[in-house]
């Protein structure tokens, strides 16, 4: 959205209904609102629609169907919530502005020309393989693997569903790149960038927070099989990136801001590690010692059903040459 405004497609203080189809609510916020997360949009993703999207795995979603499991008033313009549904409408609008699908727009001003070739837009591309199969406990107390033969992770119904508000897969390593690009000032103009990391902790779609005692920006996410965090150190021109393919019980780590999940001992040491030596992946557990790699349970073993797996990535600046990437999430 950001290109966008640069090119002067769009302006971030016109109402988000401009740019979306006249049955869809928006609350009278501004695009900047629905950025910022300060449209006052009820939240969409509710136990009942992640209920429905386990319920039938393999049928595929719109956004207008996701919309509509929206549920509660709206808040106040102007307050921070964070909503799943603003990227929804970001997304719509995306396609109304260019008259493209969202991937094909992603793929064509971003993935491609960054050489981000492993991380995919899901309602118009699938992963490549290998690909860690997701481990869910939303279904019930003892995990169950998420797949229905689509290729699309975790399947067709969560890929197509989450949509612009988190359809994408990738690896790790795709992942420390895109931060270090998108945060150290290759992507976008300095105005747009200032707009991006926000002036209150709270951005578009990112946060500010201490990573063990270094300033950080970031965000992290989740969706049913996975979870993950990202983080850019500009003190240290350094990003990291931690995917891990299940949802275990976690605790949020706040530290001035959200927010890092400490999974289990050998997450929380692969993410220090990230912050404070950034030398060698080889001495890192779960990380590129075992080739960068997070075979699926099923195959190798290496995963645990009861804990998952994780796979970490962490690049400098000299990193960031195109090279081959491993697994997707």
């Amino acid at each position: 959205m950001l290109r966008a405004v640069e090119r002067g497609h769009l302006n971030l203080a016109e109402p988000i209904a401009r740019y979306l189809p006249r049955d869809v609510a928006s609350n009278g916020a501004t695009v900047e609102e629905v950025l910022g997360h300060r449209s006052g949009i009820p939240e969409h993703v509710t136990p009942r629609f992640v209920a429905a999207l386990l319920a039938e795995p393999s049928r595929p979603w719109t956004p207008a169907e996701a919309l509509s499991y929206q549920e509660g008033a709206p808040r106040p313009r102007g307050e921070y919530a964070y909503s799943n549904t603003n990227y929804i409408l970001l997304g719509m609008a995306i396609e109304r502005i260019t008259g493209r699908s969202v991937g094909t727009v992603i793929r064509g001003i971003l993935l491609q020309p960054l050489g981000l070739h492993w991380i995919t837009y899901q309602d118009t591309e699938k992963p490549q393989g290998p690909l860690a199969v997701g481990l869910t406990h939303l279904a019930g107390a003892a995990p169950v693997a998420l797949r229905d033969g689509s290729g699309l992770l975790p399947c067709r119904s969560v890929a197509t569903a989450a949509g612009a508000a988190g359809g994408m897969a990738g690896d790790a390593e795709s992942m420390a790149r895109w931060a270090y690009l998108l945060y150290g000032g290759s992507v976008l103009q300095a105005e747009s960038l200032r707009a991006l990391l926000g002036i209150d902790g709270q951005g578009f779609g990112s946060s500010t927070f201490k990573l063990a005692g270094e300033e950080a920006i970031g965000h992290p996410g989740r969706i049913p099989g996975y979870s993950g965090a990202f983080a850019y150190l500009p003190s240290l021109e350094t990003s990291c990136a931690v995917l891990i393919n299940t949802e275990p019980a976690f605790a949020v780590l706040t530290q001035g801001g959200p927010m890092l999940w400490w999974l289990s001992p050998a997450h929380s040491i692969a993410l220090w590690r990230m912050a404070k030596l950034w030398r060698s992946m080889s001495a890192w557990p779960n990380s590129r010692a075992t080739d960068g790699t997070v075979q699926p349970p099923a195959a190798s073993g290496q995963g645990h059903a009861a804990s998952g797996s994780s796979h970490a990535y962490a690049a400098r600046g000299r990193d960031m040459l195109p090279c081959p990437a491993r697994e997707c999430l």
